[in-house]
């Protein structure tokens, strides 16, 4: 009988993501212009100073749809990908931010003093930036989850029992809730477009509040006895984590 292949580890996922952003953001600058800003030349009486020099020529509906498009992939990636780093030194936050920056920016175009002279120069930037990024990961440890699932809302509202993925991902796994996903839940339970959104999202809530039982979710409860799977909360703010790091009421 052929042996099931383990699957990607967590960071590899991130990794070959990040590849495909890369790809589409080489693209993206190759269909793009740069051209010159400078408000000094040909002058000699007026000076500006700090002013850029190098600017993007603005883009056609087309370009600003793929541009728009994966910006959102860029912005989906990042804290995926901050998961790994819960404590960076000053010199990893300093790598993430210019890094993770220059990818956001670069898509964003607004006024910019790092736009290079040429599409070339831009490209061997947002190729250093990947690159950059992708070595970060060799400063982590050894991580005792090979595999880690980000949960989003439409999956908690459909069977909020993050145990039912054993069949998939083996009996250990960690299972991350970010901020976003737990804002969304407890804006369906309030108001969401039908009684049975509402009803769902109220069951999802009732089953994450009742894992307090088992210790603090925001640095890891096992989900079932036997059974290594633990569920995780990441920088909950507000009445919703307050009641979900809570005692459970009786």
């Amino acid at each position: 009988m052929a042996t099931q292949a383990a699957p990607l580890t967590y960071l590899d996922r991130l990794r070959a993501d990040l590849d495909l952003i890369e790809a589409d953001f080489v693209q993206i600058l190759a269909d793009s212009q740069i051209r010159n800003t400078d408000p000094n030349r040909g002058r000699d009486y007026v000076m500006h100073l700090g002013a850029s020099k190098w600017g993007w020529v603005p883009s056609s509906p087309e370009l600003e749809a793929r541009r728009m498009q994966l910006l959102g992939r860029v912005r989906d990636w990042e804290p995926l990908f901050r998961l790994l780093f819960p404590h960076p030194t000053p010199e990893v936050t300093k790598r993430l931010e210019e890094n993770l920056d220059l990818l956001r920016r670069w898509l964003e175009r607004p006024r910019d003093r790092t736009v290079p002279a040429t599409i070339d120069k831009a490209t061997d930037h947002v190729r250093d930036a990947v690159t950059t990024l992708r070595k970060l990961g060799e400063l982590l440890p050894s991580d005792p989850w090979a595999v880690r699932l980000v949960v989003d809302t439409n999956v908690l509202l459909d069977d909020p029992d993050v145990a039912i993925y054993t069949p998939l991902l083996g009996k250990r796994y960690m299972v991350h809730l970010m901020p976003a996903v737990l804002r969304e839940l407890d804006d369906h339970k309030r108001a969401g477009r039908n009684p049975d959104i509402r009803e769902a999202a109220k069951k999802a809530d009732r089953r994450l509040k009742g894992l307090r039982t088992n210790g603090d979710v925001r640095r890891g409860v096992r989900v079932a006895v036997r059974r290594a799977r633990l569920l995780r909360a990441h920088r909950t703010q507000g009445r919703w984590a307050a009641e979900l790091a809570g005692p459970r009421r009786a």
